[in-house]
């Protein structure tokens, strides 16, 4: 199956009858590879099915996405259950939030940028009340992906976001963000505990390491907390609204 319009994808694993994001945006299409197709007809209709050998990583699933497309995609995860507006604190209905991914699109083209989205945190302190939007910020978890050759670094397991948000920022120069707007997610999604946090520390520090390399310490800065906790700093480059 491939799609050959803008389209709103959800990449999903191991959530059939539990795609939260679909709530959300009712009309947007899920991603699943081809082992679980049958398990996700049980409950939903618009899928867009990848060969088990696309799917993986998050990076590795999102150029499967790519590929099967052709137009402009607005790239979720599975776990976001509202599109957040904070000046009223108010939950877009359905149909607004696809509307507002409509006009994201709109005005990413209209002001030449390679990538669109939202603000990362819903912390009212980073809301930034007095700057709606913004031209250079980085924007992760739900990207309106403006179609050109750049692609996700298969290799680059964590941090995959950053690197693609530098490399459309690099090309583009602009990189569009609605400061006022932030999704919810659920809590489904929570950390390791021992071995497995141990690991995905080690993961964050070999992976931000390898960033910093290849952008540079102007750009990037991983350092470490007193928790052993790595942390990347990003000085965003180019200057901008």
């Amino acid at each position: 199956m491939r799609l050959n319009k803008n389209e709103i994808i959800i990449r999903s694993f191991g959530r059939a009858g539990n795609v939260t994001t679909l709530a959300v945006f009712p009309s947007a299409v899920v991603c699943v590879c081809e082992s679980q197709e049958a398990e996700y007809r049980k409950y939903y209709e618009n899928l867009l099915v990848i060969p088990d050998g696309e799917d993986g990583s998050s990076p590795k699933k999102s150029n499967a996405v790519l590929r099967h497309t052709e137009g402009d995609v607005f790239l979720l995860d599975d776990d976001i259950t509202a599109l957040m507006y904070y000046p009223k604190d108010r939950e877009l209905p359905p149909d607004e939030a696809e509307w507002f991914v409509n006009q994201g699109f709109s005005m990413a083209h209209d002001v030449r940028a390679g990538m669109w989205g939202i603000n990362i945190s819903g912390e009212p302190m980073k809301m930034k009340t007095f700057l709606p939007f913004s031209l250079v910020r980085p924007v992760y978890y739900g990207v309106g992906i403006v179609r050109d050759n750049i692609v996700y670094d298969e290799k680059q397991i964590v941090m995959a976001d950053l690197d693609f948000y530098l490399e459309k920022l690099n090309r583009w120069r602009k990189v569009l963000r609605f400061n006022q707007y932030y999704f919810k997610r659920s809590d489904s999604k929570s950390g390791g505990i021992g071995i497995s946090k141990i690991r995905r520390t080690e993961m964050e520090h070999t992976f931000g390491q390898r960033l910093v390399n290849k952008w540079g310490s102007g750009v990037l800065e991983l350092s470490c907390n007193d928790k052993g906790e790595w942390r990347m700093k990003l000085k965003t480059p180019i200057h901008g609204a």
